[in-house]
């Protein structure tokens, strides 16, 4: 039986990252002069870099083998073996947590994803305690 241990926001924040793309795309098509158009081009490359950064989150589920990751057009599935280490939650904008692994996956070496709410540290030890234990298998 697996469970969630990402946030049900994983979606809107991707969402909310692509409209905002969409909407400074649209300012700069509809509203083209020339004092006005340095702001909306600021806006836009900050909603690209938003995106690029928050458009990174995975979907991460967990049973007691490993972990399904999906990024809502591909899932795989990664054993706890494979998991180099788990880097602790640091509050900042948005707490993550970032799993580092041995080989590349599709998703590449890092695996990045907002956890559930204030549940941040909990997830991560437990992620890092299962790692170990695998890996010392």
């Amino acid at each position: 039986m697996k469970y969630r241990i990402s946030s049900l926001l994983t979606i809107p924040y991707k969402l909310i990252g692509l409209l905002l793309i969409v909407h400074s795309f649209s300012l700069i098509i509809f509203f083209f002069t020339y004092p006005t158009i340095i702001f909306i081009f600021l806006y836009f490359i900050f909603s690209v870099l938003l995106y690029r950064w928050i458009g990174s989150f995975k979907h991460v589920s967990i049973n007691k083998n490993g972990l399904y990751i999906s990024n809502l057009w591909k899932k795989i599935y990664l054993p706890f073996s494979a998991i180099e280490s788990v880097s602790e939650p640091n509050y900042g904008a948005t707490s993550e947590i970032v799993i580092n692994l041995f080989n590349s996956s599709p998703f590449g070496k890092k695996i990045r994803f907002a956890p559930k709410f204030l549940q941040a540290n909990k997830i991560a030890k437990k992620l890092e305690s299962l790692s170990r234990r695998r890996s010392a298998k």
